[in-house]
C-alpha cells in the first residue's frame, strides 16, 4: 500500500516542500525504512543470544557520574536460506524494486530486500532484537528493515526459530521524502538565500539520531544568538564531530542519506570521549552550558594532567624504586640504557596499574574519587599516544590560516578564466565561506585553492591602495 503521509500515524508535510520550492531553493528526494514491531511475549528468546550492555555502562555525558539504573540485553538471531527465499520470491511486490520509490537509501542501513540482493552469497544475516523501552513490550529486530507486504513480512519473519510464533504491533514501511541538499546552507545552518531560516535533521540529507540531534542544537543556538543579536557559533573540524559533520554537508555531494562515523574525521585521535569537556570547556561557558564552578574544576583537572605528564616525562627510572619481584612476574627487564618513567608507561605491554605496582601510585591531586580517576585516565591516555596527537594537532595549527580565510559572498567564480571550468561550476554552486572549505569541495584542486589566494591577496592590495 502507498500513501501519503510522515512517519506511521503522521500526516504529510507538503505544503513545507512546496515553501522551499517558492523559495527557489534546490530539493532532492531520498527514503528511508524501519522494521516491524513485535510483542515481546511471542518471541522465543532461548533460541538467541544474550548481548548484554558495557559493564559498568558508560554515560553519555561526562556530567553524570554512573548508570545505577539495571540494563536491559539486546538477543541476537540470524536470518536464514529460508528466510532470503522468501524475499527473493516477493522481490517484485517491494516498492523500491518496482519503480514506486525512486530516492536513494542509506548505504550502512541497508533493507533486508537490499542485502538479499546485493549480497546474495550470504547464507544469513544478523537481526539484533532490541527492547525499545524500558519494559520491553516491544521489540526493534533491528537489521531486517523493509518496505514489503504485510503477509510477507510476516513469512519472512516467522521463518526465523526465534520468531516463528511472533507477533506485529506495527509492520515495516519505507518513507520517500524531500530533502534540501545542504551546500544552500551556512555552517550556522541558516539558509543563505533566506535569513533567519535554519534547516536541521533529516531535512537537511542526513540518517540517524545523533545526526539530528547535533544539528538542532546548532541549528537552534544560532537561531537564538541571531534574535538577540550575537555573533553566531561555529565549531571547528578539529575540535567536534558535529563540525565534522556540518563541514561535510557543506563541501560534498551526496547522493544518499548523510551518516557521521569517525572515520570521516581527519583529526579523530583529538576528538575522544573522555575529552569532550576539556576540548569544548570555553565554549561551553560562552553559550552559558557550563557553570564557573564546572569551568574551574575542568581547568584544574587539566593543570594537574599536564603538571603529571611533565614530571613523567622528566623523572629517570631509578633501580631503586623498582618492585623487582612483581617486575620479574611480568616480564619486565632492567633497561640497558636511561628512560624515563613516561618511556616506561608508554610501552604497549605495561598498563597504568601495572606501572603503579613498579613504581608506586600515581600522586592524586584531588578529594574527589570522580576525579582522580578521570586524572588518571587522562594522564595514561596521554603518555601513551602524545606522539601522535602532536602530529595531529601540528597539522591543525597548519591548516588553520586557510581554514579561517574567508572568501567574499559576492565573487562570480564564472569571471575567473584561469579557474578550470568544473571549478568554476562547483564554487559557484557551493559558494564556501572559507578557503578551507574550498579545498575540500570536490572538482576543486591545490592549483584552483592557490588561484582563490591570489585574488584575495589582490583584492586586499587593492583595498590598501584605495
Amino acid at each position: 500500500v502507498q500513501t501519503r503521509g510522515g512517519r506511521v500515524g503522521e500526516q504529510p508535510s507538503e505544503k513545507l516542500a512546496e515553501s522551499f520550492l517558492k523559495l527557489n531553493l534546490e530539493t532532492g528526494r531520498l527514503k528511508t525504512g524501519t522494521p516491524a514491531r513485535l510483542y515481546r511475549d511471542s518471541i522465543d528468546f532461548s533460541l538467541t543470544e544474550p548481548q548484554p550492555g558495557d559493564t559498568p555502562p558508560p554515560p553519555m555525558s561526562l556530567k553524570t557520574r554512573r548508570i545505577d539504573r539495571p540494563q536491559v540485553p539486546c538477543y541476537l538471531t540470524h536470518t536464514n536460506e529460508q528466510t532470503h527465499d522468501i524475499i527473493r520470491n516477493n522481490l517484485d511486490k517491494s516498492p523500491m524494486y518496482t519503480g514506486k520509490i525512486e530516492g536513494v537509501g542509506p548505504r550502512y542501513c541497508p533493507s533486508i530486500e537490499d542485502k538479499v540482493v546485493r549480497f546474495s552469497e550470504r547464507n544469513e544475516h544478523q537481526v539484533f532484537l532490541e527492547p525499545e523501552t524500558f519494559s520491553g513490550e516491544t521489540i526493534y529486530p533491528n537489521g531486517v528493515s523493509t518496505s514489503l507486504p504485510a503477509e510477507v513480512q510476516e513469512a519472512f519473519l516467522r521463518s526465523i526459530p526465534a520468531l516463528r510464533n511472533c507477533r506485529f504491533q506495527r509492520y515495516g514501511y519505507a518513507v520517500e521524502y524531500t530533502y534540501v541538499p545542504p551546500h544552500q546552507l551556512h555552517r550556522t545552518l541558516e539558509v543563505k538565500t533566506v535569513e533567519g531560516l535554519f534547516l536541521a535533521g533529516q531535512i537537511n540529507g542526513t540518517s540517524g539520531y545523533e545526526e539530528a540531534g547535533g544539528q538542532g542544537f546548532m541549528a537552534g543556538v544560532n537561531a537564538a544568538l541571531k534574535v538577540l543579536g550575537r555573533p553566531p557559533f561555529t565549531l571547528e573540524r578539529h575540535e567536534a564531530y558535529l563540525a565534522v559533520m556540518i563541514d561535510d554537508l557543506l563541501t560534498k555531494h551526496h547522493r544518499e542519506p548523510y551518516r557521521l562515523f569517525t572515520s570521516r574525521a581527519e583529526y579523530r585521535l583529538l576528538l575522544r570521549c573522555d575529552n569532550a569537556d576539556i576540548r569544548l570547556m570555553n565554549h561551553a561557558r560562552t553559550l552559558g552550558l557550563m557553570s564557573e564552578q564546572e569551568f574551574d574544576q575542568i581547568v584544574a583537572l587539566q593543570e594537574a594532567v599536564e603538571r603529571e605528564t611533565a614530571r613523567l616525562g622528566r623523572a629517570p627510572l631509578r633501580h631503586e624504586e623498582v618492585d623487582w619481584a612483581f617486575a620479574e612476574e611480568i616480564g619486565f627487564e632492567k633497561p640497558t640504557r636511561q628512560l624515563t618513567l613516561a618511556q616506561i608507561l608508554a610501552r604497549p605491554e605495561i598498563s597504568l596499574q601495572q606501572f603503579e605496582r613498579l613504581l608506586g601510585a600515581l600522586p592524586l591531586p584531588f578529594e574527589d574519587a570522580h576525579w582522580n580517576a578521570r586524572f588518571r585516565e587522562q594522564v595514561d591516555i596521554l603518555v601513551n599516544y602524545s606522539g601522535y596527537m602532536d602530529r595531529q594537532q601540528r597539522h591543525v595549527e597548519h591548516a588553520k590560516d586557510r581554514e579561517h580565510t574567508r572568501l567574499p559572498a559576492h565573487w562570480d567564480y564564472q569571471t575567473f578564466l584561469s579557474l578550470r571550468k568544473e571549478a568554476r561550476d562547483v564554487l559557484t554552486r557551493f559558494r564556501p565561506e572559507t578557503l578551507g572549505q574550498a579545498g575540500r569541495l570536490p572538482g576543486v584542486n591545490p592549483a584552483d585553492v592557490d588561484f582563490l589566494l591570489i585574488q584575495l591577496n589582490k583584492r586586499d592590495r587593492e583595498t590598501q591602495t584605495a
